[in-house]
């Protein structure tokens, strides 16, 4: 019985009549045996291609709203209160943070195509520009990246620092510095500070 609530709760009478499911069958697919995947679907028989290319749409839904929203960003775990009005709020809030958090992905990528090529502009925040970076390689490159850098803050003030840079500011000896930082000298330096 497919359909809204309120027409599906009177299945059991007699002139009750079923929404047809329809069915678009792909044997082939780019000149390859695809192996009969068959898509259900309520839309009309037409045009089968524009089905099958919307199923083939809700692999981006399944992948990166639900499989995303599960995993990084905790949709299943730690809900307010466990009854439905604290699963809606969990639900939306995790929904509004990935969409945000995706929303500032893209507009962060654009604006570093915008510096390496200014003659080109891209206005649109397409899903493309992550060159399918999904949440939770984003969040593993950003760890990676700043995994060696602490924040300092001074009253109203803060600095972000490598950790064997800040360690030679404060007077520290290190074995190794990172060849990127410099002698400690080059650092001072950087720092308007003398040896």
């Amino acid at each position: 019985m497919y359909g809204p609530e309120e027409y599906t709760k009177h299945y059991r009478r007699k002139d009750y009549e079923a929404n047809p499911i329809n069915a678009v069958v792909v044997l082939e697919w780019d000149s390859k045996e695809e192996g009969n995947h068959v898509y259900l679907t309520n839309g009309p028989m037409d045009a089968p291609f524009e089905v099958f290319d919307d199923y083939d749409d809700r692999s981006l839904i399944e992948n990166c709203l639900f499989r995303e929203g599960k995993g990084p960003w905790n949709l299943l775990h730690h809900f307010p209160q466990r009854n439905e009005q604290g699963v809606l709020i969990q639900t939306f809030f995790t929904a509004t943070v990935q969409a945000l958090a995706t929303t500032y992905r893209l507009w962060e990528r654009q604006q570093e195509l915008r510096a390496e090529k200014p003659e080109t502009t891209a206005d649109s925040l397409d899903y493309s520009l992550l060159e399918g970076e999904g949440a939770q390689r984003w969040r593993r490159r950003l760890k990676q990246e700043n995994r060696n850098k602490l924040i300092v803050f001074v009253g109203e003030h803060y600095g972000i620092f490598h950790m064997a840079e800040f360690a030679v500011l404060v007077g520290l000896r290190i074995k190794e510095i990172p060849t990127e930082l410099g002698t400690p000298a080059d650092i001072l330096a950087r720092f308007d500070l003398g040896p």
